[in-house]
Formats: C-alpha cells, structure tokens, sequence
C-alpha cells in the first residue's frame, strides 16, 4: 500500500536528510521514512483507532515530512518525525471532535510520551492511559525545570522546532539548545519518578 522501496540502507538518517536536501530526489526520504513507517503507522492506530484513518494520516505525514524538511534544517529526525506524527494524530482528533485543548495540557501529554524511546512499539504512559494525577504531575515538574529548559522542550516537541529554529528564536547557540533539551528531558524524568515512587 503505501510502503516505500529502499534506495540506500547503508546510509545513515543524517546522510539520507543531506542527500534529499542536496539532491531533491524524494526516494532518498522515501528510503528514511520507510525505516520509521511501522513506528508511525502504530502510533496513528493507538490514536485514531481505524486502520483506513491511520494509513491514511501516514501518507499524509510523509508529505507533510517532505514539505517541512525542504524549508528547514531537522536534526536527530526519529524524534522530530516522532512529535509530527503525534500532532498530527493530535490535530485531526480535534478536529473530529471539535474540542479545543489547553495548550499547556497538550503540551503535558505530547511531552510525556516523548520521553519515552520512539523504538518501543509500546509506550507506558500513553496518552490515552495517562490518569489525572500524573498530568497534573507532569505538569508541576514541568514549571519546575529552569525556564531556558522548558522553552526549548515546549519549541521542540510541541512547535516541532528544529534544533536551528530554536537556536535562532532564543538566541542561543546549538550547543546550548542540545545542552538544554538533555538536561531538561533528564531532570523532567528524574521528577516525574521521584513523584511516581512517592504516588
């Protein structure tokens, strides 16, 4: 159906990104989107429930993956590709229901997941298995962390800023931008377990 054929698997994600940027050939991100497909197809499931909806929404995240990355530079793409997908799921389960959320609450729940490795077909937390109390959990060790912290996680995973972007819209370097997102992933973990054992 809609799975592609592999052109270079030998390359790495970073080398498939410089190729299509370099190139414009949209078989080399067709080769890396398709290393991810099944992550992406099985996280459309668990949100919108119905197999059509779900490959559907994968065809179109790859070409929403493919307008993006030809007017922005993407770095470590399994989890940039991880967070468009999940707002994407996001986005037209809104739209169906015609609810409108919080941002701050979005915010909570797209984070908490992407805590989690994007390999693991299953993820502990899930949005839809998350219980008031460790939202609002997440939610007091979120204001918690240092603000540079925090503004860097809510540009990278819930305004799926790259890297550059964030760089260039806090004025800081890329070094401080990677520093930040670690550091603040960590401590957000480390929090959210303490309160976990306390619970």
């Amino acid at each position: 159906m809609w799975l592609f054929k592999s052109k270079k698997a030998e390359l790495t994600d970073d080398e498939l990104l410089m190729q299509f940027k370099s190139t414009k050939d949209l078989q080399y991100l067709e080769d890396l989107f398709n290393r991810y497909i099944h992550l992406v197809y099985g996280t459309c499931l668990r949100y919108l429930k119905v197999r059509e909806k779900s490959q559907d929404a994968v065809i179109d995240i790859f070409e929403k993956v493919a307008a993006k990355l030809k007017e922005h530079d993407v770095t470590q793409f399994k989890a940039w590709l991880y967070a468009l997908t999940r707002n994407h799921c996001l986005m037209l389960i809104r739209k169906e229901s015609k609810a409108v959320e919080q941002p701050m609450d979005l915010f909570s729940q797209n984070l908490h997941n992407n805590i989690m490795d994007f390999q693991l077909d299953y993820h502990p937390y899930d949005i839809d298995g998350i219980e008031e109390e460790r939202k609002q959990q997440l939610k007091e060790c979120l204001e918690k962390l240092k603000v540079l912290q925090k503004e860097c996680l809510n540009l990278f995973f819930f305004q799926e800023m790259c890297y550059k972007e964030i760089s260039s819209h806090l004025k800081i370097t890329l070094e401080k931008v990677k520093s930040n997102l670690q550091n603040g992933k960590r401590n957000l973990r480390y929090c959210m377990e303490k309160q976990h054992e306390r619970g």
